[in-house]
């Protein structure tokens, strides 16, 4: 009886010791993330307005940095990495090429280690997709190593 007292004790204070440890996360981008759980969540429509609102946010944040002095040490950076390539995609875009774009943006965003990925990174993806087409890894390897 003293030994199962004596046990019970025990595993009552080891129990919330061992239970108050901490568990380390990796660090992620949650903007990230939650873009890609927003995207998830939009329908076909909702996800055209989205990627509308998109190309219009860049061009404002970008004109908010040209008009913040403090930032404008960050402008040509911003303009080269995020703004260049989002106008870029938009303009040499058609109006049916954005069902398109989007298929390969909900692609992109089905395969869990692309969830941390941002949406410009996504949205990079899917239109080097969609200029390429549905290549195969063989045409692709042809192409590469053809002689």
């Amino acid at each position: 009886m003293k030994y199962i007292l004596t046990v019970i004790l025990a595993l009552m204070v080891i129990t919330p010791i061992k239970a108050q440890e901490t568990v380390r996360s990796k660090d992620i981008d949650y903007t990230a993330y939650g873009q890609m759980i927003y995207w998830k969540a939009l329908n076909q429509d909702e996800k055209k307005v989205f990627l509308q609102a998109y190309l219009y946010r860049t061009h404002e944040v970008g004109q908010e940095m040209q008009a913040n002095r403090k930032l404008r040490s960050a402008v040509e950076r911003y303009e080269d990495d995020i703004a260049a390539p989002v106008y870029n995609i938009f303009r040499q875009l058609e109006d049916n090429d954005k069902i398109e774009l989007i298929k390969w943006i909900d692609v992109f965003y089905r395969q869990e280690f692309n969830h941390e990925e941002s949406f410009g990174k996504a949205l990079r993806y899917a239109y080097e997709k969609l200029q390429r087409g549905s290549e195969s890894m063989h045409d692709v390897y042809r192409r590469a190593y053809s002689q």
